[in-house]
């Protein structure tokens, strides 16, 4: 074997070192917030029927589909969606707790509650904002976190009903949870352990490619590197990884590179497969 050969080996095997040591960082990462978390508290989620806005406690409650209505869901653009999120706290007494709204890529993201207002019936209590945040808010915001966002809290005994408003594409399926006692600054330990795993193997098989074309380069390998590439940067933004770590980056041009490049990766695809 050559000495530039070696040398290129060498060069590649320090590579996959580093990936793996992005690996382990990002399984820790997700292993000490799951030391974090708090106990879950159970919730209900309605969507709202077409053309209903709520304003009022009493209209949140004409809010009772079990799914999305249809027209929602076929919609590729950042459509405003709007559900009431009830959640229950079991005690007797006001409760702190954190809630977990994901994916990351949900564009904006408002929560509103009934405003208590004395002389007012509780029916007629007006809804005020609680909190907001989203992709578009971009990594430096308050709620952003690693596989989606999160909102602190203060419940009250018994059911707590939300107006929760989206603007996301028809495609996001949200993931929901409420903890008891949590810290508003981390996120649930599954969502971050699975995207580390997932940007480890992703990682390690753009290495794998990357030592493809530094050794035997040729037109498959080449392809094969951008495909990995283009899927890696992909999860990347989508999961609030790489907006997270770079606070700088604008929100909505980054969820703009994740749309693109979802089709990019698509089209990719048949290029790998071209003669």
């Amino acid at each position: 074997m050559g000495a530039e050969t070696m040398r290129r080996t060498g060069w590649c095997r320090g590579l996959l070192v580093a990936l793996l040591w992005l690996v382990a960082s990002l399984v820790l990462g997700g292993m000490t917030a799951n030391a974090a978390q708090g106990e879950p508290l159970p919730y209900e989620l309605r969507y709202c029927p077409p053309g209903v806005t709520p304003d009022t406690a009493s209209a949140l409650e004409q809010c009772n589909l079990r799914q999305r209505p249809a027209d929602q869901g076929q919609r590729l653009d950042n459509a405003p969606q709007r559900m009431r999120l009830t959640i229950t706290n079991p005690t007797s007494s006001p409760q702190d707790a954190r809630l977990f709204i994901g994916p990351y890529y949900l564009a904006s993201i408002e929560l509103f509650r009934p405003a208590i207002a004395a002389g007012e019936a509780p029916t007629n209590h007006r809804l005020i904002r609680v909190g907001g945040g989203g992709a578009f808010a971009g990594g430096g915001a308050s709620s952003a976190a690693i596989a989606g966002h999160v909102f602190p809290l203060t419940l009250a005994p018994g059911e707590n009903s939300f107006l929760l408003r989206l603007e996301a594409p028809g495609f996001a399926h949200l993931a929901i949870r409420v903890d008891s006692l949590g810290d508003a600054s981390l996120s649930p330990a599954p969502a971050v352990l699975s995207i580390g795993l997932h940007l480890g193997m992703i990682a390690a098989l753009a290495g794998l490619a990357l030592v493809s074309v530094i050794l035997r380069p040729g037109p498959v390998s080449n392809r094969l590197l951008v495909l990995i590439t283009v899927i890696l940067i992909q999860v990347a933004l989508g999961s609030g990884v790489l907006p997270t770590l770079l606070p700088a980056l604008p929100g909505q041009l980054a969820m703009t590179a994740f749309m693109m490049l979802i089709m990019l990766r698509m089209a990719t695809w048949g290029w790998l497969y071209q003669r």
